[in-house]
């Protein structure tokens, strides 16, 4: 399993190396965005057996995926897709003509790029909410060592070290405040970029699916 402890950038790194190579590749991996998008063949152990199954990971799951998946919703989505594709009139037809589909090695070069994209875009807000989450490390141990001195002033009832202090935790929990909001916020503004990248390559993942 080589995704268990990679981050992100990693990832993306090792699928699009992967996904460009055009010889044979096998992998043991429970990652289910490598499965999507590098699967055509799968080797699948459940039932205390062994199942070799030909195609992708989205028909695995289309024509049963695993035992502790509902049968019933598997397969009533692609049902249901094809139903709405069959409903389309023949005037909405003309005014939106199906686009060309896309080459296998046109897919692959398109999620490449998508992903080489996203690591780009990505890798600045990564870095900038470790370095919050370090600061904000940080300063709770700042804090904890600031308690501690006011437990010691405390007890040798030094007014001023203990006024000292009090002004020390008040910033130190100011400042931690601070920081946990701008986390929050750092990482909404990821989850929503990442979001976009995530729509990009399910919809071309369904035209690769849909090319077969």
């Amino acid at each position: 399993e080589p995704t268990n402890h990679l981050d992100m950038e990693s990832c993306d790194a090792l699928l699009a190396a992967i996904d460009n190579f055009d010889g044979v590749v096998v992998m043991v991996t429970h990652n289910e965005m490598f499965l999507h998008a590098l699967a055509e063949r799968l080797i699948v152990f459940q039932n205390e057996g062994i199942e070799v199954f030909d195609g992708t990971y989205g028909e695995f799951l289309e024509k049963g995926g695993w035992n502790d998946e509902t049968l019933k919703e598997t397969k009533s989505a692609p049902e249901k897709s094809e139903e709405k594709r069959n409903n389309v009139s023949n005037s909405e037809t003309l005014k939106h003509p199906a686009e060309p589909k896309l080459t296998k090695k046109e897919i692959r070069r398109r999620r490449s790029e998508i992903i080489s994209e996203r690591s780009k875009l990505l890798k600045p807000a990564e870095q900038k909410i470790s370095r919050t989450e370090d600061d904000i490390d940080r300063h709770e141990k700042e804090m904890e060592a600031l308690n501690k001195a006011m437990q010691a002033a405390s007890q040798a009832r030094d007014g001023a070290k203990i006024r000292e202090i009090s002004q020390a935790i008040h910033i130190c929990q100011t400042a931690i405040e601070q920081l946990f909001e701008e986390l929050e916020l750092l990482t909404k503004t990821y989850d929503e970029k990442n979001a976009v990248f995530e729509k990009r390559l399910g919809e071309l993942e369904q035209l690769e699916s849909e090319s077969r």
